[in-house]
C-alpha cells in the first residue's frame, strides 16, 4: 500500500539511508512480505528497483530487487537486519542491507 505523505511531515523524523539487496527464486509475495516488515518499523521506501533474470543453473527465474530505504534514527541496523532474515528465511531468498553512501549536495 502506498501512503501519501507530506515534504514536511518527512523532514519532522531523523532517518538514515540504507540499502537492501534482495536475490531468490521468484514467486508471488515476495515485496508485499518484505514492505510489510519495514512499514511495522517505520521505514520508508524511498526508490525499489526490480528485475526477474535467469537462474545460472536451474533454469527458473530469480527475483531481484534493490531498495534504497529511509529508517527512521530509533530503529536499529542490527534489529531490522534480524527481522529481515526471519522472513528470508521463509521465503527463501538472501537480503543484505548496508548503510548508504550519502553524497552532499
Amino acid at each position: 500500500m502506498v501512503q501519501p505523505g507530506t515534504a514536511a511531515a518527512e523532514r519532522d523524523v531523523a532517518a538514515r539511508r540504507v540499502k537492501l539487496d534482495l536475490l531468490g527464486a521468484d514467486r508471488p509475495g515476495i515485496v508485499q512480505s518484505v514492505s510489510s516488515a519495514l512499514a511495522q518499523r517505520g521505514v520508508n521506501v524511498e526508490e525499489l528497483l526490480t528485475e526477474c533474470i535467469d537462474a545460472p543453473l536451474s533454469g527458473g527465474l530469480l527475483f531481484k530487487a534493490v531498495a534504497t530505504l529511509s529508517v527512521p534514527d530509533g530503529v536499529t541496523l542490527e534489529s531490522l537486519r534480524v527481522r529481515l532474515e526471519a522472513i528470508a528465511s521463509d521465503l527463501m531468498v538472501d537480503i543484505a542491507l548496508e548503510e548508504a553512501i550519502t553524497t552532499p549536495r
